[in-house]
């Protein structure tokens, strides 16, 4: 029943054991080779079809078809969406440089307002509430009011913070020491809009 593998020579001139094994044992080294289902799939793939195989059974199905088809034309409204969004930036960018164009047409008033704007870029600063008011003049006036009751909210949530002891007036950052700074034009901006 059992069978044995004859004791062999190593290279360096001594001798192994002989083994017993089981009957129909085949060696690590002359067993065949594992291969999974994708490489049996990819080999076979590459001999082509067999005799005798037939092709209408690989043709996608109708539902494979409709499945398709459906992800081109949720491609289709993907691509619409993505060409609108390009035209808004387009559209922009062009606004912008026209804008450009028109500052680099008018002549420079003097090199004190080039220096003063360069440094404004350079080292931008929180706005006030009347230089946002002025950059959001196209905003809806009741948006603006909106907003700018909001902001005044918050500001008073802070006081009544620091007045409650939760907060230190003198452990305040610097964004929340600028928004009470900014409690007093926040007021007049909310009455001139109330007028």
């Amino acid at each position: 029943a059992d069978s044995f593998i004859p004791s062999t020579q190593r290279p360096d001139g001594t001798w192994r054991k002989e083994r017993r094994v089981r009957a129909g044992y085949v060696p690590p080294e002359e067993q065949k080779k594992y291969e999974s289902a994708g490489k049996k799939f990819a080999n076979w793939q590459q001999s082509g079809p067999k005799p005798g195989f037939d092709e209408e059974m690989m043709k996608p199905s109708e539902s494979a078809q409709q499945a398709a088809a459906a992800r081109t034309r949720s491609n289709k409204v993907a691509e619409k969406k993505a060409e609108q969004r390009r035209k808004l930036i387009d559209a922009a960018l062009q606004s912008d440089d026209e804008d450009a164009d028109a500052a680099q047409a008018a002549p420079a008033a003097s090199k004190s307002a080039a220096a003063a704007s360069a440094a404004a870029t350079a080292a931008p600063s929180v706005p006030t509430p009347a230089a946002a008011a002025s950059k959001d003049e196209d905003v809806d006036p009741a948006k603006r009011l909106r907003n700018l009751r909001k902001k005044l909210t918050a500001i008073e949530a802070l006081q009544a913070d620091i007045a409650a002891g939760k907060v230190k007036a003198d452990g305040l950052d610097k964004a929340q020491k600028e928004k009470l700074a900014s409690k007093d034009a926040l007021v007049a901006e909310i009455a001139k809009l109330t007028i």
